[in-house]
Formats: C-alpha cells, structure tokens, sequence
C-alpha cells in the first residue's frame, strides 16, 4: 500500500507540474482528535510537514476511481489540498486565502464541477468556524 500511496501523490504533483512540495508529506489513516470533521489534510509548522489523510474519500479514490468519479479528479483534489496546506505553511491559519488558493488550482487543472463545489461548500463552512472561534477568543480575552 505505501507504493501506491507514493504513486498518488506522484499524480498530484505531476498535475501541479513539480516534483516536490514545500515540505515533506506523512501519510496517516486518521486525523488527530481535535481536527474538524471532513479534514483532508493538516500542516504541523515545526518542523513543516504536511499530512495526508489516506482514509478519506478523496485518496480512496485516487487509489481504486470507481464509475462517476475518476482518478484524474481526485489527483487534481489532491493537488489542490496539496497547494491548501503549502498556502497554510507560507501565510498563516487563515482558510480564505488557503481555499481560494485551493479553488484557483481546481479550476487550473479543470476539475469536475462537484469537487469545485463541495471544495466552495468546505470553504465557506471553515471561514465561518474560524470566524466563531476569533469571536470567542475575542470575548474570553476582554474579560
């Protein structure tokens, strides 16, 4: 299986024309407890390592594409989680400037009109949470 995971990410970054990324990519099976649900990929910052996340979706289909859904697709996903987690890495936590970068690949690399779309719907669903947690932050500091 780790052949093929490699064999994933080759795919991704040949879409994305480079043969490396901003800093190594880790396979894991499962997100660490306190990510949000649907996570794909996350960043550690020291030392800068981006995480796969091999159990979603998205890399099962890179791994086995089944009808309505093709390989190509779910590489140019990854290629765009991909680009998301280098933006995160390069800027900072904030999910707006990460997903447009993500949304500017997709449609580089014409992805499928639903991967665009439920990419938009993470977005917007991500910029809120991080909205409500400033707030929160924001309350909890004035007292």
């Amino acid at each position: 299986m780790p052949v093929f995971r490699i064999a994933v990410l080759a795919c991704a970054l040949d879409l994305l024309g480079r043969s490396s990324t901003a800093a190594p990519v880790r396979f894991i099976d499962r997100p660490p407890i306190e990510a949000t649900r649907g996570v794909e990929a996350f960043v550690e910052r020291d030392p800068p390592v981006i995480y796969l996340l091999t159990s979603t979706e998205t890399f099962r289909q890179a791994l086995h594409p089944r009808p309505g859904w093709s390989l190509r697709d779910a590489c140019r996903k990854i290629a765009s989680i991909i680009v998301h987690e280098e933006w995160h890495l390069r800027h900072g936590t904030d999910e707006q400037g990460a997903y447009y970068a993500q949304l500017t690949t997709l449609a580089a690399l014409q992805a499928e009109p639903p991967t665009i779309a439920r990419v938009k719907q993470a977005m917007i669903e991500a910029v809120a949470r991080q909205k409500r947690l400033e707030r929160q932050q924001s309350v909890t500091a004035r007292r």
